[in-house]
């Protein structure tokens, strides 16, 4: 599947309303039934509103303009959604991007100018110097992770994580249904009949920049986690989930 394509309409759960549904869409793989989140990394109790997400981003212009501020040779780009006010809305999506980032800060070294933290909270974007670079976005997310492998380098050790929704998108359906595996952005519904998820094969692009000798760590705090590093052939595609 090419890069932000998709193989057929997507009807989105955030569309309407009403009780979200059970799948996602036709397509599904988001289960908006399912119990609320509440994961904390131990040992780390960060507030909602922690004065740290506001400090961290990068200095002046653009914080995903890797000219701009390029970063150090450990970085991270976190992010983390909560979907609020929409159907299928987590409680501890913005939450656990916060211990995820307090976790790099105390535990692994990194400085607060090497982290770019998107989320879809208006107490965490709206602090920042730019306001619109911070917030979790399709356009966002894309931009980020080509920050994150701008300018890498053997020795530089990159991480990305996302702690949010996750979904599966069928790009095959001839006798069984064959899915791409993607992560849900707060914009997810802006595009209509076509999501504005980041699929696998967007990560798997973006992380080719990487060269040889460079350390990349990727979470999915999210469901269908699939592959978006090593790939041989089409052996990312994973079987549909049905959910109810």
């Amino acid at each position: 599947l090419p890069a932000g394509s998709f193989a057929q309409p997507f009807s989105s759960p955030f569309a309407s309303a009403a009780a979200p549904p059970t799948n996602y869409g036709p397509v599904g793989g988001m289960d908006f039934a399912s119990p609320m989140r509440s994961n904390r990394m131990p040992g780390s109790e960060v507030p909602m509103h922690s004065p740290m997400a506001s400090q961290v981003g990068g200095g002046r212009g653009d914080p995903l303009d890797p000219s701009e501020n390029p970063g150090g040779p450990k970085r991270a780009l976190i992010v983390g959604c909560d979907y609020a006010g929409k159907p299928g809305t987590l409680r501890a999506g913005v939450q656990d991007g916060l211990q995820w980032m307090r976790f790099f800060m105390k535990r692994c070294g990194l400085l607060e100018q090497d982290i770019r933290f998107l989320s879809d909270d208006p107490a965490q974007y709206s602090t920042k110097a730019r306001p619109d670079a911070a917030v979790a976005t399709r356009d966002n997310v894309l931009r980020g992770l080509q920050w994150l492998v701008s300018r890498s380098a053997p020795g530089d050790q990159l991480f990305f994580v996302f702690c949010g929704h996750g979904a599966q998108i069928v790009v095959e359906d001839q006798g069984r249904k064959l899915c791409e595996c993607a992560v849900v952005p707060t914009d997810v519904c802006d595009g209509g009949d076509h999501p504005r998820v980041v699929t696998h094969t967007d990560v798997h692009k973006a992380l080719l920049a990487v060269p040889q000798g460079a350390q990349v760590t990727v979470v999915n705090d999210s469901c269908h986690a699939g592959r978006p590093l090593d790939r041989s052939g089409p052996d990312y595609l994973t079987e549909y989930v049905g959910r109810g």
